[in-house]
């Protein structure tokens, strides 16, 4: 017999346990007393389980042990068999061939395969279980130990490597290094800082430049700033500045960056950091330059006399310096040294730098007045201004830039501007990063973007051949600014790759060039990045949302009325209809909700055939365009109103029937939805579908003709639903053959119970085990996002934010990784709501007691959704 779902069975053991009922379930204990235990695909790989087979079948766990070879669950969940191997030696033996076997099969497979991920696990297994048994399996251990794979992988074998070859341990670790990147253990940095200069100095070099890091690198920088010999004290600077530098290169969305690494470094009181730290609050690095000010502020007892010598040096970078040291002392007036230093420094520079440390302090310094932006009355005369001053208008250093090959920019009367007008919108747009500057903005009425979209695709040609660096990402700026909507495929077609190669800021320069066009086509381009991206590279979306909400807030209205806005039309009036003058003549097009048009005569021809009527070639294009992005945007839309269902968006009577009754595409949305009026308190006055003859009733057919003043729109969720008109409306929808664009009348509620009022934790799937594939699909297609990798690549938490309630809410995870695979299983822990984050990139990872949300202060609508997702996840 096959045992189906043993996994959802509690297999805790019993009080008294007995050889036929050893634990406390008794399904439990009925599936044991049916399983064929000799075979090992009717052993459930759990600890109860397991020792009780230990325990009382012993025998028949012998037979299924000796057939390892087909039984894979021996290479699952080691940590269980520990538990068997501490309750009897019996198994010793025939465990250990089956650990070996699966070593031997992974140490050559590429790292994280299932075959290598498989043997580092066995290797593990195989230490623990050496500990276990006082070091019987040493040799074997030692045996395995060299192998890259393990070195590479895991702690164990780094540590039997500088225990029994200690003068190779350095350079095992090295070639393992090429491999993976090591994990270390302390027994080797200590090897490591004796030999700086060789291997040892390899082995550290690598620890500092590591993409992410965890307890192994913080132990090995502590080592390496207080164990170090005093005569290598040169080489640790060198090592700790290499480590930053290459740190900031790093691109990894779980990476550590150059502030957090600093932040580690100052954590310690070595006396090699003294020199390093009075050289880097010279420097030019703000992050080190911060870090240096809180060490030599702790540490140096001379910090306020070098503070007062850096205020007084020549070097900008020393004043600089000596402003932030300054700032960083305890027990003086900071805030008056820094006022009088600032009103007496000569430099713009510098004094920038001191208003933003005066900044944090609550006074505002004005640098220098603000420049009044030249008005731009003609093209002549803003270049009789740039004539007046030639010499100040240079290019930006770019060396891929070659401007003489760019075609010229015109005006919007057909004029050339001058090669030294495109040098100083360069020149401008440079300056700015990744702002439309404000002395160009003037300028944009005059130019001519449909004739200066070949100026805008040659500029994009020569940066895509560039090495594509921060410091050119004007040039997409000026592609956007200058360009016209034939731009939008070449900036969205390389985002993917992009997120791939983790260069994901490229994509986000990419979104912001987008939204500089300003153009409907570039707005709905925005919007579907949005939805594309918003489970998965979470920052194209955001940057993309950023972008549309700012347009939003320049023109006073919300980002969903935008979206709403962006949609086009394309001719089609308010009842779907839209006259084509063909060569023929004219023809009658009737747009259908599946987007398809029907063709008839106009109404006022009552004589005549569609014989001959035919669009042309343009007029083709131009439906195929159509239906692609009214299909697109409808898929949109759909989940935008299910947001607005969830958030209780509400829309104005007239501002309704404007949207939902005048374009094709809202008023076939409307007609699969069930919509209530409500008055000014919030509450439900009546319910209604939009009908196909433009008429608004409810499921009876009653009339909704708007009548009281107060009433606003919105769409009905099902917790506003009584039983009765839920089943009227669902019964309405099934008779009249309506699909809904998602559910209502019958959408699964669950209200809270009065009596948790006060509770913070969601407990529905506190222990519960899914596998990644399962939570990916599940959750994710229901809007949740992954939360930030953490060190290692662990995902701690889910997380779905209801934007229209400023309300989120983050299930907590464990065993959850970047790289999980498909069947991999991870154990989920409790869930808790939480006022909505503020920032880019602001995520939770853990419960905070201070923010998280009562269930009472939690909308019905938010709690009922979330518990809806979480239930669903646990019954498929």
């Amino acid at each position: 017999m096959r045992l189906t779902n043993p996994y959802q069975i509690k297999w805790s053991q019993a009080d008294h346990p007995t050889s036929d009922a050893p634990f406390d379930s008794a399904e439990a204990n009925e599936l044991w007393k049916r399983a064929d235990v000799r075979n090992p695909a009717e052993i459930v790989v759990v600890e109860a389980f397991l020792t009780a087979c230990a325990k009382w079948r012993p025998d028949d766990l012998e037979a299924a042990l000796t057939d390892f070879r087909s039984a894979t669950f021996l290479h699952d969940l080691p940590k269980v068999w520990l538990k068997v191997r501490e309750e009897t030696r019996r198994f010793d033996d025939l465990l250990l061939a089956p650990l070996e076997s699966s070593i031997r099969t992974g140490v050559d497979s590429p790292p994280h395969r299932e075959e290598s991920n498989r043997a580092v696990s066995a290797f593990r297994f195989l230490c623990a279980a050496d500990k276990l048994r006082d070091g019987k399996y040493g040799k074997h251990i030692l045996a395995w130990a060299g192998k890259p794979l393990l070195l590479s992988q895991t702690s164990e074998a780094v540590e039997v490597i500088a225990r029994h070859c200690p003068a190779d341990a350095c350079r095992f670790v090295v070639e393992a290094s090429e491999h993976a990147d090591g994990q270390g253990s302390e027994a080797l940095y200590r090897l490591a800082v004796r030999d700086l200069a060789g291997f040892g100095g390899e082995v550290m070099r690598r620890v500092l430049s590591a993409g992410y890091m965890w307890r192994p690198h913080f132990a090995a920088i502590e080592i390496l700033l207080n164990e170090s010999p005093l005569e290598t004290a040169e080489i640790v600077k060198r090592m700790v500045v290499e480590g930053a530098k290459g740190r900031a290169q790093t691109a990894s969305e779980h990476s550590f960056t150059a502030p957090a690494y600093w932040k580690e470094i100052i954590r310690h009181s070595a006396p090699v950091l003294g020199q390093l730290m009075r050289e880097l609050i010279c420097g030019k690095v703000a992050a080190a330059r911060s870090a240096a000010a809180e060490w030599l502020a702790r540490e140096d007892k001379e910090a306020r006399a070098f503070a007062e010598t850096l205020l007084t040096s020549i070097n900008i970078d020393d004043r600089i310096g000596g402003a932030v040291l300054w700032n960083a002392l305890p027990d003086v007036d900071s805030t008056g040294r820094l006022r009088t230093f600032h009103t007496a420094e000569p430099s713009k520079q510098v004094r920038e730098a001191v208003a933003k440390l005066l900044a944090t302090r609550g006074e505002s310094m004005e640098v220098e007045p603000k420049k009044a932006v030249v008005e731009i009355k003609a093209i002549a005369e803003f270049e009789t201004m740039l004539a007046a001053k030639p010499k100040s208008i240079k290019p930006p250093t770019a060396r891929w830039l070659d401007a003489s090959v760019l075609p010229p920019l015109r005006s919007i009367d057909g004029q050339l501007l001058s090669e030294l007008a495109r040098t100083w919108i360069f020149q401008r747009q440079a300056r700015e990063g990744g702002k439309l500057h404000e002395e160009v903005e003037p300028l944009l009425p005059f130019l001519d973007r449909a004739g200066n979209a070949a100026f805008a695709h040659a500029l994009l040609d020569q940066w895509f051949q560039s090495d594509m660096k921060s410091g050119d990402r004007w040039a997409l700026d000026v592609a956007g600014i200058l360009g016209d909507d034939s731009i939008i495929a070449r900036l969205t077609e390389p985002i993917e790759h992009w997120c791939q190669l983790n260069r994901g800021s490229r994509a986000e320069w990419a979104v912001h060039a987008i939204s500089m066009l300003g153009t409907p086509a570039a707005l709905a381009t925005l919007d579907g990045l949005i939805h594309r991206y918003r489970a998965k590279r979470k920052y194209v979306s955001e940057a993309a949302s950023s972008a549309i909400q700012n347009t939003a807030d320049l023109l006073g209205i919300s980002q969903d009325e935008l979206a709403e806005r962006m949609i086009p039309d394309f001719g089609f009036a308010g009842d779907g209809v839209r006259i084509f003058e063909t060569p023929g003549g004219r023809i009658r097009g009737e747009l259908q909700p599946d987007f398809k048009v029907i063709w008839s005569l106009p109404e006022d021809e009552e004589d005549g055939t569609l014989e001959g009527r035919t669009l042309t070639t343009d007029q083709e294009d131009e439906l195929k365009d159509m239906r692609k992005t009214l299909k697109a945007a409808a898929t949109r839309q759909a989940l935008r109103l299910e947001d607005a269902m969830i958030g209780g968006r509400r829309w104005p009577a007239d501002a309704w029937r404007q949207r939902f009754e005048n374009h094709p595409l809202f008023r076939s949305l409307a007609e699969r939805l069930i919509w209530g009026t409500y008055d000014e308190s919030g509450n439900l006055l009546r319910t209604f579908r939009r009908y196909p003859n433009g008429l608004m009733a409810d499921h009876d057919g009653q009339l909704e003709e708007f009548s009281e003043p107060a009433a606003s729109v919105g769409l009905v969720h099902r917790l506003d639903l009584g039983e009765k008109s839920a089943a009227a409306w669902a019964a309405h929808l099934r008779r009249f053959k309506v699909k809904p664009l998602f559910k209502q009348a019958d959408r699964p509620v669950h209200r809270l119970d009065p009596l948790h009022g006060n509770r913070t934790e969601l407990r529905l799937t506190d222990g519960v085990k899914v596998t990644a594939g399962k939570l990916r699909a599940e959750l994710m297609g229901r809007g949740w996002s992954l939360g930030k990798t953490g060190d290692g690549g662990w995902i701690h938490c889910l997380f779905r934010k209801f934007h229209a309630r400023g309300i989120e809410v983050y299930l907590r995870a464990t065993d959850f990784h970047a790289a999980s695979l498909k069947d991999d299983e991870v154990e989920l822990e409790s869930a808790f709501f939480a006022r909505s984050a503020v920032g880019k990139r602001a995520y939770r990872d853990h419960m905070d007691e201070a923010g998280a949300l009562n269930f009472s202060e939690v909308p019905a609508a938010v709690y009922s959704e979330t518990v809806g997702d979480l239930q669903s996840l646990i019954d498929n």
